[in-house]
């Protein structure tokens, strides 16, 4: 659920730079609990909550003292998104990430292609960062995209306190995880994760038409696949979310399971050694849940695709081998 994993050369074990948790999103009805090792952290246990502090987006929070193994750990129960910040209290004043934390790529339709993209106007994401309430200034900034590991630009706001990625009209290809690096005039790195939620969107392109079910809006539809008997095939769920979508596949209407012959790998459902009992029509069905607006409920998204598949004559390496 949490990240917070440290750039490649931004601190040393003695550095002063402050942690960042995410709490990216939260079941309407969960709760979550977080340990802190603190002898990780700074290399010693600690003697009470005095001696450390976790604060949501700059408000300190308080923790509950707990027993585990004698490692020093604190507990805290963390309810709402946002950037958590913990490190070392009592040393020099630290800044912390403050940013908008998320923002939805709104498209209309479920059918996305190359040549006709479908494409919404999407508010920035932004983060500064704030030092005893006030905004420092920023003489350095990126955002990284997580999951392609790009570093992506950042453009700074003329006063230069603020650093924003610019979506501007967005596709569902850009929705994902993005980690908000800044550097402070100070000198000091600070960092938090960001996201860019979309709902699944079927993506294709003029070599493999597809279209929208005029019977369901939420349904694509693509034309067939043949392949030879005893031959293996991988038929695709091309589809773009983030969160990254729960995708369960069906054969005729009945949920398709692992097996022998059937494996599912990332978007793509996996049969080797082809059979007659094979050919059918095949639905992947993608669903993800994100909080449209902050602090909101989770609302799930759907979509589904269907792909035939054909089986029709013998593989040619086979039919070698049985004459």
């Amino acid at each position: 659920m949490f990240d917070n994993s440290l750039p490649p050369g931004l601190i040393s074990a003695h550095s002063h730079v402050r942690h960042v948790l995410q709490l990216p999103r939260v079941n309407e009805l969960a709760e979550l609990v977080v340990f802190i090792d603190i002898w990780h952290l700074v290399g010693h246990p600690l003697k009470g909550p005095a001696h450390n502090g976790l604060s949501r987006e700059g408000v300190p929070l308080a923790f509950t003292p707990v027993s585990v193994k004698g490692e020093g750990r604190r507990e805290e129960i963390l309810r709402k998104p946002g950037f958590y910040v913990y490190g070392v209290v009592g040393s020099s004043p630290h800044s912390t990430a403050i940013g908008n934390l998320a923002v939805v790529i709104r498209g209309q339709g479920v059918l996305s292609t190359d040549e006709d993209p479908i494409r919404a106007a999407t508010p920035d994401l932004w983060c500064e960062a704030r030092k005893d309430g006030e905004v420092q200034p920023i003489t350095w900034a990126r955002f990284f995209r997580v999951k392609e590991k790009k570093a992506v630009a950042a453009r700074l706001d003329p006063n230069n306190r603020r650093a924003r990625l610019i979506f501007g009209n967005a596709t569902a290809s850009q929705a994902g995880k993005y980690r908000c690096e800044i550097r402070t005039e100070d000198g000091e790195l600070v960092f938090g994760n960001m996201f860019a939620y979309s709902r699944p969107v079927i993506h294709g392109n003029a070599s493999d038409p597809m279209e929208v079910s005029p019977s369901d809006p939420t349904l694509v539809t693509s034309g067939p696949l043949s392949f030879p008997r005893d031959s293996n095939a991988t038929i695709h769920c091309p589809v773009y979310a983030y969160p990254h979508p729960h995708i369960v596949w069906y054969k005729d209407g009945i949920p398709l399971e692992a097996s022998a012959r059937v494996n599912f790998h990332k978007n793509a459902v996996e049969i080797s050694g082809l059979e007659d009992t094979d050919a059918g029509m095949y639905r992947c069905v993608a669903s993800n849940e994100f909080p449209i607006y902050v602090d909101g409920p989770e609302q799930e998204f759907e979509v589904k695709f269907d792909r035939e598949l054909k089986i029709g004559g013998d593989n040619i390496e086979t039919k070698k081998v049985r004459d």
